[in-house]
């Protein structure tokens, strides 16, 4: 009796140490799964959404290592990576809605009737200087290359969708023949001008009053605001040290010959500059370590620029996470302990919109966002609301409006003649040859505004920054036999340039109406 309670009671125990044990996995279970919910998006591996669906941050690094191969520098190429990932998964979205669907048989006669173009230039597959098809058919037919095949299959299965989806993108917006007209006329007439790089002087009450009255025209709109400080990377003694070194070694390395300046600027990240040395040796100037080579027909001087290492930049990084950490709770407070200016800044004003901020959301205040790499810097910003629509103060945009005041007002400032006003400065005249928009002498934007200038006319322009006095001389416009013979070709470039534009601007309206959330930068 005794020992059938014993058992009895030791049933009991074992039920109840296995619900102990069951409870406690399911415990333990949902800790965990509580604990990997908690992980960061980043720490997934996830480097933003569209739409819910995720961009991975290896295609995002991948991405941007190449851009940085291609001569970009790590900001612009992390921009360029992540607007390009987000458009191809917008894109494909859309090829998917639209269900374009590209079958075998589809590709295989665009292999038959389209060949890749980089082929049109083999000599092997040209028959008298032509490109000859029934060659390219047998290559194509040859079971040998296959394995050529196959990638080219897989380019155009990438391809084809989307110029299907591109035609009927642009398919929807037809430019006008009005539009078409006007573009090849204007591009098709010849200018003949005399200019001067020169802007006229006004007194800054001139531009004042300009302002005060038009100032309904530099008003802004609203834009998120961000508080930041900056982490500045710069060279340490050590990383000079080590670009010394490597500037001996390479000037070692050209003396003993057979290697071109050319090779060596291309495998050591340096710059041929254009002028001759005196002799052999290497000289530290601002823009990094000057490598004379004069040895025989080998003369050069190549530029190693210093750039701060990889652990510099690390140390500059733990440093604006060690600043964060405490800023989380006090950004103003912990900028001030760490003797930091904290600057206030629209996210579309200068340094802060070189950085890509714009998928962010900055509708919480005091969000914590960083370390973000800039140029030669780390940011830390902190989200401080949305700014009104505002007109900026006169001393802030006086540049601008300078430029404007000059442009609506230049029939009056040259009034006394274009002749008149270059003798009575000094200044030098450029008269280039008739030219046209495509051998414009400062590039297409300057055409596009001379070709507005009235004949007998002197007006002021502004091209990327530089300043011109352009007086018109004779607009001549293409002859009606040049029309009928040039139209048809320049309709063709002129349709594909307005077709990217079309899809360019659909594109950005997919990303505007699309709901991004970007995980590149840490938020707190």
């Amino acid at each position: 009796m005794m020992m059938r309670r014993l058992r009895t009671k030791t049933v009991y125990f074992l039920w109840l140490l296995i619900v102990v044990f069951v409870a406690f996995i399911f415990l333990d279970w949902g800790s965990q799964s509580t604990a990997i919910k908690k992980v960061g998006k980043r720490e997934q591996g996830v480097v933003a959404e569209v739409n819910k669906e995720q961009i991975t941050f290896k295609a995002y690094d991948d991405l941007t290592n190449y851009y940085v191969k291609d001569g970009l520098s790590r900001n612009e190429a992390e921009k360029a990576a992540f607007n390009k990932l987000v458009e191809d998964l917008l894109i494909n979205k859309a090829i998917q809605q639209k269900k374009i669907n590209i079958t075998d048989e589809n590709i295989v006669e665009f292999i038959k009737t389209n060949p890749p173009p980089q082929l049109y230039g083999d000599t092997s597959l040209q028959t008298q200087g032509q490109f000859d098809y029934n060659k390219y058919l047998s290559v194509i037919s040859n079971p040998s290359n296959i394995e050529w095949l196959k990638s080219y299959e897989e380019v155009l299965r990438t391809q084809l969708p989307r110029q299907v989806l591109y035609q009927m993108i642009v398919g929807t917006i037809r430019p006008t023949t009005i539009d078409f007209m006007e573009e090849f006329l204007q591009r098709r007439t010849k200018l003949k001008v005399e200019y001067v790089k020169a802007e006229p002087e006004v007194s800054p009450l001139e531009i004042q009053n300009y302002y005060d009255k038009n100032k309904d025209n530099f008003t802004k709109e609203s834009k998120p605001i961000v508080k930041y400080v900056i982490f500045p990377i710069k060279t340490t003694i050590e990383d000079e040290m080590d670009s010394k070194a490597e500037a001996e070694e390479i000037l070692n390395l050209a003396l003993q010959g057979g290697i071109s300046l050319d090779t060596i600027a291309e495998t050591h990240n340096c710059v041929l500059l254009p002028e001759k040395p005196e002799n052999s040796g290497i000289v530290k100037k601002d823009d990094g370590w000057h490598i004379s080579v004069k040895k025989d027909s080998i003369v050069g001087i190549l530029l190693l620029p210093m750039h701060p290492s990889t652990e510099t930049i690390g140390k500059v990084e733990e440093s604006a996470e060690s600043f964060i950490e405490e800023a989380k709770s006090d950004f103003d407070g912990t900028a001030k302990a760490y003797k930091m200016e904290v600057k206030t800044s629209r996210i579309d004003e200068a340094p802060v919109n070189e950085i890509d901020l714009s998928y962010l959301d900055f509708k919480k205040k005091n969000t914590v966002i960083g370390p973000v790499e800039g140029k030669n810097a780390f940011y830390v910003f902190q989200t401080a609301g949305t700014s009104e629509k505002y007109t900026p103060k006169f001393n802030e945009i006086a540049d601008k409006v300078k430029y404007k005041y000059l442009s609506d007002n230049s029939p009056i400032l040259f009034k006394q003649g274009f002749k008149e006003f270059v003798k009575s400065k000094g200044l030098t005249v450029i008269s280039p040859e008739t030219f046209d928009f495509y051998g414009s002498p400062e590039g297409p934007d300057f055409f596009m505004q001379a070709v507005n200038i009235p004949k007998d006319t002197t007006m002021y322009v502004v091209v990327n920054g530089s300043s011109y006095i352009v007086h018109s001389l004779d607009r001549i416009q293409p002859e009606a036999d040049s029309i009928k013979k040039e139209m048809p070709q320049f309709y063709s470039i002129w349709s594909e340039e307005e077709g990217k534009k079309i899809f360019t601007e659909w594109v950005n309206g997919q990303k505007e109406s699309a709901k991004i959330q970007d995980y590149r930068y840490k938020t707190y």
